[in-house]
């Protein structure tokens, strides 16, 4: 294959990648809100998370946690360029062996596949660690791969080691046996390569072997992600379930949203002139014809762990963490259907146009994503002020109506988590004797929960049947202005933010008859 020969034409390859990624997920950065899990973890000690990476069968993962949480912005910060710097190391390995321009698309679509959109949750920032030092080892495998150098195959080890806390990574090691052997054909014989890369193939035995045997979940967590044999056999039918659905609800999910007409519209001269347009399309090797089966082995790798523990992903909700480790083969996937392509339409133009609107599509979902997070980060800071109030302070048992989600871009909107309420409350008043739900037919349910998982901020509460309802509603519609209003004063202006919020909504306690 053509090495990259021309320094500007990587150097531009290198910003439009940064500045891709930095458009679809810049608005992480100014948030400082809690999501989902992040409530439960928030104003928690050193101990608390000792004891959850106990029973959860963790090596490092409680002191990374306790850093993040303690340290908010600080963390937002990391796991956003943590994700950045995933996708430039899938750059510098794709370089290795492909085109620039083929180094190029791997890599954008690499990034902005919504396969992922609690990336920026702390809750499961140590996805984004893990996957990193996977990364890091992988490429250190590269560089040495035919050398002798024993520090750089020290560390490689190491990081491979401490990266499979997230124990999905196991199955997308596979790949790297897999790349070791294929590249092991200049050696002698298999077994002479299996001998020479003993060490690899010992340090996953060994933490397999840890994590059944000695890091085995307990507690609150027993049995998590658990399987047996059954969930074994019948994998390979969850597998194409999950590949199934994953590309079903990603198109979706990038088709989904009446602006996206329109925006692909305003958008696609620009993407098209300065992104796809300057590619030199003829650099693609149509011999590439591993491609899709290599994508094919990195889905199936990629699906492996989800479909043994029966976690079926769901692109727009935190869910998607069941999808991570699929974003390697949909981006060589999109790149194999890319050769096809070129290799039976003469219109270069044409397949650079539709690279131009699927692009948009992903850009565009993963901003709205954004918003979204923002939107309700917006409502949870009101909720916070809004409960403070003596009918709340003097009752413990609360059904959440939500009357405040606009109509608008975003996915959801709605707090629906009945401990996300109870943190809330234990912030505002100190104690842990309330429990608001948003859905009445689940209150036995929720009820054995809160009094069984004391980390849920609930085991306090005061048990009672539900007599208040808590309705939060709108002053008038969130729109543009507001919207843009309420992110510089959460900036800059802490008073007018607080105002803003007042402005916009308002809740009623109604006693329930």
């Amino acid at each position: 294959m053509t090495p990259i020969k021309n320094l500007a034409t990587e150097k531009r390859y290198l910003y439009m990648i940064i500045l891709s990624y930095a458009i679809s997920f810049g608005l992480s950065l100014v948030t400082s809100g809690l999501f989902w899990d992040d409530w439960v973890w928030a104003d928690r000690n050193l101990d608390f998370f000792r004891t959850i990476g106990s029973e959860m069968g963790m090596i490092w993962f409680q002191y990374w946690a306790y850093f993040v949480n303690s340290h908010i912005i600080l963390g937002k910060l990391l796991v956003f360029f943590l994700n950045l710097a995933n996708g430039l190391l899938i750059y510098k390995m794709m370089k290795k062996h492909f085109t620039a321009e083929s180094s190029f698309i791997i890599t954008l679509f690499f990034l902005v596949i919504p396969v992922n959109y609690g990336r920026t949750v702390l809750c499961v920032s140590q996805y984004s660690l893990s996957l990193f030092l996977f990364l890091v080892a992988f490429y250190l495998v590269l560089l040495n791969f035919s050398g002798n150098r024993l520090i750089v195959r020290i560390i490689a080890l190491l990081l491979f080691f401490l990266s499979f806390e997230m124990s999905s990574l196991l199955s997308l090691y596979v790949v790297v046996a897999l790349y070791v052997w294929w590249q092991g054909s200049r050696f002698k014989n298999f077994w002479h390569t299996v001998v020479k890369y003993l060490d690899f193939i010992g340090i996953a035995m060994l933490y397999a072997f840890l994590k059944t045997f000695v890091l085995s979940t307990s507690g609150n967590y027993e049995g998590y992600n658990s399987f047996d044999t059954t969930a074994i056999l019948i994998s390979p039918l969850k597998i194409i379930q999950i590949i199934y659905y994953v590309t079903i609800n990603l198109s979706h999910s990038i088709t989904s949203y009446a602006f996206t007409v329109p925006a692909i519209i305003v958008l696609l001269p620009v993407v098209y002139i300065y992104v796809f347009h300057p590619m030199n399309l003829d650099e693609i090797d149509l011999k590439d014809t591993y491609i899709l089966p290599l994508s094919f082995i990195l889905l199936v790798f990629g699906a492996l762990p989800y479909a043994i523990a029966d976690k079926t992903p769901n692109l727009t909700n935190w869910d998607s963490r069941h999808a991570i480790l699929l974003a390697p083969g949909i981006s060589f996937f999109i790149y194999g259907i890319l050769t096809k392509l070129k290799a039976y339409f003469t219109s270069i133009v044409f397949i650079k146009i539709l690279l131009s609107i699927f692009f948009i599509s992903c850009i565009i979902f993963n901003f709205s994503v954004g918003r979204e997070l923002l939107y309700k980060n917006h409502k949870q800071q009101a909720l916070q002020i809004l409960l403070n109030n003596e009918v709340i302070r003097n009752n413990h048992t609360f059904l959440f109506n939500d009357q405040s989600i606009p109509n608008n871009i975003l996915i959801s909107g709605t707090i629906d988590s009945f401990y996300i309420f109870s943190s809330m409350f234990h912030k505002i008043y100190g104690d842990e004797s309330r429990l608001m739900i948003s859905d009445s037919t689940q209150y036995e349910k929720i009820k054995q929960n809160a009094l069984t998982y004391s980390h849920l901020r609930t085991t306090g509460w005061i048990e009672e049947p539900i007599t208040h309802t808590v309705t939060l509603s709108m002053h008038h519609k969130y729109g543009p202005v507001d919207e843009f209003k309420l992110l510089i004063y959460s900036l800059f202006n802490k008073t007018k933010y607080r105002n803003l919020l007042m402005d916009i909504y308002f809740i009623e306690v109604s006693l329930i008859s």
